[in-house]
């Protein structure tokens, strides 16, 4: 006997016009046709001849069943709307096979998905990367569909969103929207199609903020776009890139006061420009700055290691990498360089003046060449139940972990990051010692809290003229405090400008 084949075959959206060839033909030679009663309404109205099996919602494992023992000696096509392999039947045939002693053999006929078929219709938002999250809880949890959520919309992914809503989940397309705008900005380009394919098909551009009051329903498909996306009349455009003046593009990687000056430079003029930083926080307080052009300039957000700054180079392909990166953050000024030699792109460090320092009292003040020789210099007898107020960052608290009453007597001073906060707490020190503040500070401020503390000692980074450095030491002499200053211990081998040639430099790229 001839071996039967089990056709699982995607006709896309419903419409004759929009089922691929391969579809049309492979349901025409099959016997019998497999499929949820109001598809097989559809595939009578096209295939009038076939013998036809339905079922209803629910009952996806006893149609597929059925499908797989009759494909035995018949030629059988099992449909689904949209790919088979997307959200459809494809997946539990072929685990059901796996039990069978004699299954048939399976084939897969692709189908047009509600992502490629929407979004034609409401114009190009899924030209860059995109993601496909199905609002469904039927056969996920809540909790991980959140999860996918927050991963996409933290990685400024365009988002297109299946089963929106229903009777009994009539709020989860707004929840979904709550979600997104953690991440992404109320005015965020989105669009719905509705009834794709059908009769009743309409579409709609809107943003973000009307999506979460928008009535969706199980027939609506919704795409939710990136920082890229535009509208352009009542279409939806998500640019690859294609366009880009590469001539014309540099890249910042900022994390200091200088990254910010140059970053609100270059958002004000005429030239493509990607702002590396490594923190939502740090996103956050660019976008604040008044002065800096957010439609200007693209930020990328998160740590990136040598390979991932390569890929991002080699995509952008700047005239120039500036790395405004702090002093301190060594490892990541060595993957930035390595990844500029690699690339043959030209690597431009912005370094700070360093200060000789005014010390009223130099007794007062030693030197330290890192964190790990301050922590030796504090395990000092003459140290012990002194308070210590560290002002190095939050990356290092833990060098500090092991001396003799670090959770009673240290305090830190850090910025407001709830991920830095979690990390740094993991230390040991006490909630009630971890000072979350913005700066920048003036001597007045710093003196304030050294005597609000009672702070005997403290540590500090040498991080010239931006770093508030003077006006540290400034309060911690006025109050007597000792002061262990932290030098720069970075290498010297590449050749650093300063702020104001960095801003000619930029100005000479788009002059030329």
């Amino acid at each position: 006997m001839e071996d039967k084949v089990l056709n699982i075959v995607g006709f896309g959206c419903g419409s004759y016009e929009n089922m691929t060839i391969e579809a049309v033909r492979t349901i025409e030679k099959s016997e019998l046709v497999v499929g949820f009663k109001t598809y097989i309404d559809l595939m009578r109205e096209y295939f009038p001849d076939k013998e036809y099996y339905e079922n209803g919602m629910m009952q996806e494992r006893q149609r597929c069943e059925y499908a797989l023992n009759e494909a035995v000696t018949k030629e059988v096509s099992l449909v689904c709307s949209g790919d088979s392999g997307v959200y459809g039947m494809a997946c539990l045939a072929y685990e059901l096979a796996g039990a069978m002693d004699n299954s048939p053999e399976i084939k897969v006929v692709s189908g047009v998905t509600a992502a490629n078929s929407g979004a034609a219709i409401i114009g190009a938002p899924l030209s860059h990367d995109f993601s496909v999250i199905s609002l469904s809880d039927l056969l996920t949890k809540k909790s991980v569909i959140e999860k996918r959520l927050r991963a996409a919309a933290m990685s400024d992914m365009v988002i297109c969103l299946y089963n929106p809503s229903s009777k009994k989940r009539a709020d989860y397309l707004a929840w979904a929207c709550s979600i997104c705008l953690e991440y992404k900005d109320e005015d965020t380009v989105c669009g719905v199609v509705r009834n794709i394919g059908r009769d009743m098909e309409s579409s709609k551009i809107l943003t973000l903020g009307q999506l979460k009051e928008y009535n969706a329903d199980m027939f609506t498909t919704v795409f939710i776009g990136n920082k890229s996306t535009v509208r352009m009349g009542e279409k939806m455009v998500t640019p690859r890139g294609y366009n880009n003046k590469s001539e014309k593009s540099i890249i910042i990687f900022a994390g200091t006061t200088e990254g910010r000056h140059l970053a609100d430079y270059a958002s004000g003029l005429n030239i493509d420009t990607h702002i590396f930083v490594a923190t939502e926080y740090g996103e956050m307080i660019l976008k604040d700055d008044k002065s800096f052009d957010g439609n200007k300039c693209i930020i990328h957000t998160g740590r990136l290691d040598e390979a991932e700054i390569k890929e991002e180079i080699e995509k952008i392909n700047p005239m120039a990498v500036f790395d405004a990166t702090h002093p301190f953050a060594v490892q990541v000024t060595e993957n930035i360089k390595n990844a500029c030699e690699k690339t043959t792109t030209k690597y431009i460090r912005i370094k700070r003046d360093k200060e000789n320092y005014n010390l009223v009292n130099r007794e007062k003040v030693r030197s330290a060449g890192s964190a790990e020789e301050a922590a030796i210099i504090l395990s000092a007898p003459c140290y012990k139940n002194k308070k210590v107020l560290l002002t190095t960052g939050s990356k290092t608290v833990g060098v500090y972990s092991h001396l003799e009453g670090f959770k009673d007597n240290y305090y830190l001073r850090m910025l407001p990051n709830v991920q830095m906060l979690g990390e740094v707490l993991k230390s040991g020190i006490k909630n009630s010692n971890v000072i979350c503040m913005q700066g920048p500070f003036s001597e007045n401020m710093n003196y304030e809290m050294i005597k609000n503390y009672g702070i005997e000692v403290l540590v500090t980074k040498n991080s010239g003229n931006t770093g508030g450095t003077q006006e540290k030491i400034n309060a911690a002499m006025r109050a007597g405090t000792e002061v262990i200053i932290i030098e720069d211990t970075g290498s010297d081998e590449c050749i650093g400008i300063g702020l104001s040639e960095a801003l000619k430099y930029i100005t000479e790229i788009v002059e030329k």
